[in-house]
């Protein structure tokens, strides 16, 4: 199971931490994040960047962390896949939002910072009722397929069905196919053919 989040902490409006929670536990070094050398990845503008939105929107970062090398993540395996002992990819994404007084007075941002290994794994269990494509990597290969749903429609027993385009990307190898998903009284969506 992986952490729903990595870090939460909230700003003041100077760019000082004045609470941060780290791995589930208060972190009693608190940092001035309006420079981005002290952040956790040293390059990091959150601060600056929520403070800057207007204050219906929320800043959302790419997916940020310390690389690991080929070597680092295989520890003398041949494949991701067996590389048991080797290190992990670590990464966050950040959400901040500026926050303001009654009065309208900025009085700093609140940033949740999510474990990208969280959002991947929920993307991947996305059930795919809109008109849109979901994917599903792989962490370890680097492969990964996409679910392309087309428009849903009624069969003459009552059943809610789509059609669906899929295509897998293996070893750089692109394999296409396509079917039709029909979803159930309980909701889960079932391949028929």
């Amino acid at each position: 199971m992986f952490p729903l989040y990595s870090e939460l902490a909230f700003v003041g409006p100077e760019g000082r931490e004045r609470l941060r929670i780290a791995d589930g536990h208060a972190v009693p070094t608190l940092r001035n994040v309006s420079d981005p050398a002290q952040t956790t990845y040293l390059t990091e503008t959150y601060f600056q960047q929520a403070r800057e939105l207007p204050p219906d929107q929320i800043f959302v970062s790419h997916v940020t962390g310390w690389h690991i090398n080929r070597e680092e993540q295989l520890r003398g395996a041949a494949t991701p896949e067996a590389a048991v002992e080797g290190d992990i990819y670590r990464g966050v994404i950040r959400f901040a939002k500026a926050q303001y007084d009654k009065a309208g007075r900025f009085r700093g941002v609140v940033v949740l910072s999510l474990d990208h290994r969280h959002l991947m794994e929920y993307t991947q269990h996305i059930t795919p009722t809109e008109d849109r494509f979901v994917v599903f990597p792989s962490y370890d290969s680097g492969n990964y397929g996409r679910i392309t749903p087309q428009p849903a429609y009624q069969t003459a027993t009552g059943a809610y069905c789509r059609e669906y385009q899929s295509s897998v990307v293996v070893g750089g190898q692109v394999q296409s196919g396509y079917g039709t998903a029909c979803r159930q009284p309980d909701g889960n969506w079932v391949v028929v053919n």
